[in-house]
């Protein structure tokens, strides 16, 4: 798949996995990247995910949002966070398929620890 010639949207984008996914795709020119951010788009609200894909219209999204905290915040509310972080992609990946988006790519790393 040519890149550099889609709309790609990439959650988490502004994150340290995500801002690399950001420079790589810039680097293999790709002009037209949209990267939410949790003040503007609230991933886990169904509606935030909608409204997030209707203004960016992506053909190919990269999602790596997650809800993390630090290592402190991570330990204190594991569960919490897994949940919020499930959600966000559960929910993004069913309104991708609704709207048959071209590509859906779904990272998710560090996901561990105890409820």
């Amino acid at each position: 798949m040519n890149l550099a010639s889609k709309r790609i949207c990439v959650t988490g984008g502004a994150g340290s996995l995500g801002s690399f996914l950001v420079e790589r795709l810039k680097d293999r020119g790709v002009r037209d990247v949209f990267v939410p951010t949790i003040e503007e788009y609230d991933l886990v609200q169904p509606e935030a995910v909608r409204r997030m894909l209707d203004n960016s219209r992506p053909e190919v999204i990269f999602h790596l949002a997650a809800q993390v905290g630090g290592i402190g915040a991570n330990r204190e509310h594991p569960a919490e966070f897994f949940c919020d972080s499930l959600l966000m992609g559960t929910q993004l990946m069913h309104e991708v398929w609704r709207r048959g988006v071209e590509k859906f790519e779904y990272l998710r790393t560090g996901l561990k620890g105890r409820a």
